[in-house]
């Protein structure tokens, strides 16, 4: 059966494919540059029994990795109703960056990248309809590619998306590549079909390896779904289980997932990178920059309330007209309309004592709205006499 094929543990004791058959990887697909280091190679290793795993996952924030549950358990069996038998330990849990193969044991001279410090799930009982989990890393990952997520809208049937995961191709047992293949499209949307409440499916994509990594939307890059589980009957743990036209591949929706996926970014103190939202990574605006690409509104510009060349980035309101930081105001400048602090107003200037020749001064008492208080006038009237009589005083 597929489910039976699909839905085990995702971890593989050396010498023996009891538990621990699925190593999902691309078919027919193509080499990930590192366009897509979001996506990470997950492995898990117990030294006290020597059994390890390999998964795939994506990187969310520095500190937070989206993956499969299976990926982080032990199951009973390889069934959708299969029980979880226990946790894996956090500890076990490795990240390995960029888009070359990366492995510990046997010799292999890449090391890992992070490590688990704690695994978030649902608390569900069962793997299928529930097949997600976040892993927090020890420490943040220097550097780290993160991607964008899908929370606040839903996969949708015939939508397209990117694959991307590692493990077994059509052509190698181990891929020494990370894989994508592009164009992959949503076929149905659960409750539908065979797709469960939080599920989609999609055909031929997926292999052993691939559990836990991302479906992309096309458009976005925003990750939309996580690996499941699939086949077509063939012989699990065999490529050919994943080739053809009768293959289905199972993705947990993770808008469906959405308050356990923000519980992770609170738990890893990292702000959420939303679908068609601002890379957390980059300045806010108001702190000082050095070129465009240090800023979420990519407009790191001279700032006119530093007083100097200081730049600093500003925020874009050419969408909305609106300004997030109170007091500011949208404003052209430079070719765009950003956010900056309102001019200083100008004193108003009484008409009639301009055409006079006189300035009216406000009160400072606050009596004579109209001008200045009398004595101030009789004094300059005076001091004008004065004046006027000199300048016609005849020459000695």
């Amino acid at each position: 059966m597929l489910c039976a094929a699909a839905c085990s543990s995702g971890r593989l004791e050396l010498g023996d494919d009891r538990i621990g058959t699925r190593h999902d990887a691309i078919i027919k697909g193509k080499p990930s540059d590192a366009s897509q280091d979001a996506v990470v190679h997950v492995m898990s290793y117990d030294p006290t029994t020597g059994r390890i795993g390999h998964c795939t996952g994506t990187m969310l924030a520095p500190r937070l990795v989206l993956t499969a549950r299976h990926c982080v358990s032990e199951l009973e069996d390889d069934g959708c109703s299969a029980t979880i038998l226990k946790e894996l330990e956090p500890e076990t849990l490795y990240v390995f960056t960029g888009p070359k193969y990366g492995e510990f044991v046997q010799g292999n001279t890449y090391y890992p990248s992070g490590r688990g410090w704690k695994v978030l799930h649902d608390e569900s009982k069962y793997i299928c309809d529930h097949d997600i989990a976040l892993i927090v890393l020890e420490a943040p990952i220097a550097d780290a590619q993160i991607s964008p997520i899908r929370l606040d809208a839903d996969v949708t049937q015939g939508e397209l998306v990117t694959i991307v995961g590692w493990g077994k191709t059509e052509r190698a047992e181990w891929p020494e590549q990370r894989q994508q293949r592009t164009g992959v499209e949503v076929e149905s949307v659960g409750p539908a079909g065979q797709a469960l409440s939080n599920e989609f499916i999609v055909g031929e994509s997926v292999c052993q390896g691939d559990s836990g990594g991302p479906a992309l939307a096309e458009e976005t890059n925003a990750v939309v779904g996580v690996a499941s589980r699939g086949g077509n009957g063939a012989t699990a743990g065999d490529a050919a289980n994943c080739i053809g036209g009768k293959t289905t591949n199972w993705f947990t929706r993770v808008a469906r997932f959405r308050d356990l996926i923000l519980s992770g970014y609170e738990v890893a103190e990292a702000e959420p990178w939303l679908e068609g939202g601002l890379d957390p990574r980059k300045l806010k605006a108001k702190e000082r920059c050095e070129s465009n690409d240090d800023c979420r509104s990519a407009l790191c510009l001279r700032d006119p309330d530093a007083g100097d060349e200081t730049k600093t980035c500003a925020e874009d309101c050419s969408a909305t007209g609106m300004c997030s930081i109170e007091g500011e105001v949208c404003t052209s400048e430079s070719d765009v309309n950003v956010c900056r602090a309102p001019a200083p107003a100008r004193p108003s200037v009484d008409a009639t004592a301009v055409a006079s020749g006189c300035t009216a001064v406000a009160s400072p008492t606050g009596a004579g709205i109209g001008g200045p208080p009398l004595a101030l006038l009789t004094i300059a009237a005076a001091s004008l006499h004065r004046r006027r009589q000199r300048s016609f005083s005849p020459h000695r």
